[in-house]
């Protein structure tokens, strides 16, 4: 094989391994005010599945594994009012109308 012909051979070997699949993520986002209660997040969906709140401060509220089986997970924040949550599934589904925001009982 001539010079530049390995070159080629190498540089598409590479740019096939670092294009190797990912694990794609899918995301739900969304804002909620509860008044006198505390926001909840709920999630219903496979793999590892991640409950988050990105204002007023960014945070984690819950994170899973689920495997292959569809799971409802719940999670509070820490927040009443004007809340910027998410939910975040790496390598599973996310199911869209059982994914939201919701005001708990909690004060």
């Amino acid at each position: 094989m001539s010079g530049r012909k390995a070159v080629v051979a190498v540089t598409v070997a590479l740019v096939m391994a670092v294009a190797a699949p990912a694990l794609a993520a899918v995301y739900e986002f969304g804002w909620k005010s509860c008044g006198s209660t505390l926001v909840g997040i709920r999630s219903y969906s496979t793999q590892n599945t991640t409950h988050f709140v990105l204002s007023p401060s960014y945070y984690q509220t819950g994170e899973w594994d689920n495997g292959s089986t569809w799971k409802v997970r719940t999670s509070n924040t820490n927040h009443k009012n004007n809340v910027n949550w998410g939910v975040e599934v790496v390598g599973g589904s996310l199911n869209d109308p059982g994914t939201y925001a919701y005001c708990t009982s909690i004060s």
